[in-house]
């Protein structure tokens, strides 16, 4: 990761990238696993000669941001990685918090590398949060980073934490007083639903997170547990969510309901435990049954399901 061929920084195309790759076959592994690898060596202090080859290659800029292309593209993110990633955020992602706190505060010019943003807008705050690291969160925040900033497409640390569950870094955050509702248009209870996480849910809930939170076309959590297919989640919110006036009944801004969500993916259980639940509903209710390509009308009633028609997703919900 520190040969002069990757002192020229990040490649700009998929072919630049490509031909790299080709020309290094071992170095998309190597930027993936480096950290891992790292860790099992234990003291890093006690290992001079490595931790000065380690300290080298995070001096160079651009090697790091090269690396951490690597490290994106091998994760599954395409291109999409920041164009320039400081070592102090690529030590943050990859939880590696000794280096974390050995690296200097500030660059050469005198800047902060704590409040420093890439070009994703992401601070190593946040990129702590988005990898999982407990401990590195911990210290940033304990440095002085700004809690509360958000990305280029608004979304602060609490935000990224958790589509990949990390709910340590979750409990983390609220205790730092990062607020449970974020400083934009989205919702990390929504967020949490919507993946599926119903532990980080409960926390959010029991944190004081308003289950009747919106996005901008109306959807709140009950609708993106529902449509992704997560019963698990949909048992945590639905009292709550009736208590706030949220109940099984609310739509979005299409007229779509909850169950309309499950019953438009195709989620049989979501849809079950919800007719269960709704103690009744008086109108026709048009679902688009995406496995039948058909429109199809529904007749919900407190009891039974009269005139439904005898396809395999009917004969599955019943």
């Amino acid at each position: 990761m520190s040969l002069p061929a990757f002192a020229t920084g990040p490649r700009q195309t998929d072919e630049q990238y490509v031909q790299r790759v080709a020309s290094y076959p071992f170095y998309q592994y190597a930027s993936r696993y480096w950290a891992a690898h790292l860790k099992d060596v234990g003291d890093l202090a006690s290992q001079s000669a490595l931790q000065t080859q380690v300290l080298s290659f995070l001096g160079n800029r651009a090697c790091v941001a090269s690396s951490a292309q690597a490290l994106m593209r091998a994760s599954g993110h395409g291109l999409a990685a920041p164009t320039v990633m400081s070592p102090l955020s690529l030590v943050s992602y990859l939880d590696l918090p000794d280096l974390a706190s050995s690296l200097p505060p500030d660059d050469e010019q005198g800047s902060s590398l704590i409040h420093w943003s890439d070009s994703l807008g992401r601070t190593p705050l946040m990129w702590a949060a988005c990898g999982g690291s407990v401990l590195v969160v911990r210290l940033l925040l304990d440095r002085g980073s700004v809690r509360d900033y958000v990305d280029n497409v608004g979304e602060d640390a609490l935000l990224l934490a958790i589509p990949q569950g990390h709910t340590n870094v979750v409990l983390e955050l609220l205790e730092q007083g990062l607020p449970i509702e974020a400083p934009t248009t989205k919702s990390p209870l929504i967020r949490a639903a919507e993946c599926g996480h119903r532990g980080i849910v409960q926390i959010l809930l029991d944190q004081g997170a308003i289950p009747g939170s919106v996005l901008e076309h109306g959807e709140t959590a009950m609708h993106n547990a529902a449509a992704n297919g997560h019963l698990e989640v949909l048992e945590v919110l639905i009292h709550p969510a009736a208590s706030w006036g949220f109940g099984l009944d609310h739509q979005n801004h299409e007229d779509e309901t909850a169950l309309f969500a499950a019953a438009f993916n195709g989620h049989a259980e979501p849809v079950k435990i919800l007719l269960k639940i709704q103690d009744s509903v008086d109108k026709v209710t048009k679902v688009w049954c995406r496995s039948e390509k058909d429109f199809f009308s529904e007749v919900l009633q407190e009891r039974g399901f009269p005139n439904l028609p005898s396809s395999p997703i009917h004969r599955q919900l019943l």
